[in-house]
C-alpha cells in the first residue's frame, strides 16, 4: 500500500526526489549497490556432519589397535560385522563412533576390559564397567564429587584414589601396582600413616 503510494505520485510533487531515493535505496531488496561498493558476500560454511565435538584420537587408536593385530581395514570390517567403508571414515575421523560401532571393535580386536573402556572413552562413551552399574549410583558420585573437588588439596585427593585402589586390588589384582603404592613412599603408605597419626591424635 505504501509502495503504490509513492509509485503513483505526480512528478510535479517537491518530495518526488525523496520518494525516488527511498524507492531505489531502502524499500527495494533486490536494488545493489553499484558494482565496487558492494560488501564482500559472506559464504556460510556447511556444518560438518560429525559436529565440532569429534573426539580426538579415536581414529589415530584404533588404526594402531587394527595394525597391531596385523589387520586390513575389510578383515576388521568383517569381524566387526560393519562395512570398510565405515572403518575407513572412523579412522580417518569422518564418522563419529557410536557406542555399539564401538563395542563391537572391540571385541572384534579382542581388547580386554581395560582397551576396551579406553577405546570407549575415545568415543566419548560410558566403559562397559557400566553396563552393570548406573553412573548416577550414589557411592560413586560422592567419590567424583570429592575427587573434582578443588576446595580439597591435590595431595589429600591422591591419598584417596591410592587408598581406592588398594581397596580395589582385593578383587582386580591385576589393575592395580600394590608394590608401588605400599612403598613407605608411597601414596596409600602416606594416606595409611596419616589416617592412624589422626586417630592416635583423636584418642
Amino acid at each position: 500500500m505504501v509502495l503504490t503510494s509513492l509509485t503513483n505520485c505526480e512528478e510535479s510533487d517537491p518530495w518526488s526526489p525523496i520518494r525516488s531515493w527511498l524507492l531505489t535505496t531502502c524499500v527495494w531488496p533486490s536494488r545493489m549497490p553499484p558494482e565496487g561498493t558492494r560488501e564482500p558476500q559472506v559464504r556460510m560454511r556447511r556444518a560438518s556432519p560429525i559436529g565440532d565435538d569429534m573426539p580426538e584420537g579415536f581414529g589415530e587408536r584404533l588404526r594402531a589397535l587394527r595394525e597391531a593385530r596385523s589387520l586390513s581395514q575389510n578383515g576388521l570390517a568383517r569381524a566387526a560385522e560393519l562395512s570398510p567403508s565405515l572403518v575407513n571414515m572412523l579412522e580417518g575421523g569422518d564418522r563419529r563412533p557410536t557406542a555399539e560401532i564401538t563395542r563391537r571393535l572391540a571385541r572384534a580386536l579382542d581388547l580386554d576390559e581395560a582397551d576396551s573402556d579406553a577405546l570407549l572413552a575415545l568415543a566419548g562413551q560410558l566403559p562397559f564397567a557400566y553396563d552393570r552399574i548406573s553412573p548416577a549410583d550414589p557411592d560413586l558420585l560422592l567419590l567424583a564429587r570429592v575427587l573434582g573437588d578443588a576446595g580439597i588439596p591435590p595431595d589429600e585427593r591422591r591419598q584417596l584414589r591410592a587408598l581406592v585402589r588398594v581397596a580395589c586390588a582385593r578383587w582386580r589384582p591385576d589393575a592395580v601396582d600394590l608394590d608401588h603404592l605400599l612403598e613407605p613412599s608411597g601414596t596409600a603408605q602416606g594416606a595409611l600413616h596419616h589416617d592412624g597419626r589422626e586417630e592416635a591424635g583423636r584418642q
